[in-house]
């Protein structure tokens, strides 16, 4: 079956786009405020390795491995905090997410620059200072990884018709 049959395109408007990011971005809040009261050196020695996988795949262009550490990244902080639920809800958000990132020119330098953006929420969240990761969350979501997203087509599969 062609992908054509498995699958069905409809644009989500600029209202939900942005409403899909506020979403995100407050559940985000939630897990890095509970990343910071509750997550283990050892969680935070875990998040170092995804930061320095994904360095590596900046280094080397490999930007689907990049956005696949990008999803751990942003996941990461919640499920080692314990919360349950803020996961599950982040994970079908990315989807979103990663649908607008791929659909997203950027220019040189792009991927290391997220990279450092990332390395500062890890590290407010590693002094335990939640009022620096929120800082860092946002200013990192607000970047124009976001911004000036024009079109976003959401790919659903869909059972093909019988005949």
């Amino acid at each position: 079956m062609d992908r054509a049959a498995r699958c069905a395109c409809a644009n989500v408007a600029s209202a939900q786009r942005q409403e899909l990011l506020e979403v995100r971005e407050a559940l985000e809040q939630i897990a890095v405020v509970h990343a910071c009261r509750d997550i283990s050196d050892d969680d935070i020695d875990y998040l170092r390795t995804l930061l320095r996988r994904q360095r590596r795949a900046a280094e080397a262009g490999r930007e689907d491995e990049f956005i696949d550490l990008d999803e751990e990244l942003h996941v990461t902080p919640a499920q080692r905090a314990g919360l349950r639920l803020v996961p599950r809800v982040l994970r079908q958000l990315r989807g979103f997410v990663r649908l607008m990132l791929l659909t997203t020119r950027r220019e040189s330098g792009y991927l290391l620059r997220v990279f450092a953006e990332h390395e500062r929420l890890i590290d407010a969240v590693e002094a335990r200072d939640e009022a620096a990761a929120i800082t860092a969350l946002r200013e990192h979501l607000h970047t124009n990884e976001y911004v000036g997203i024009q079109n976003l087509v959401v790919e659903v599969a869909v059972e093909p018709r019988k005949r």
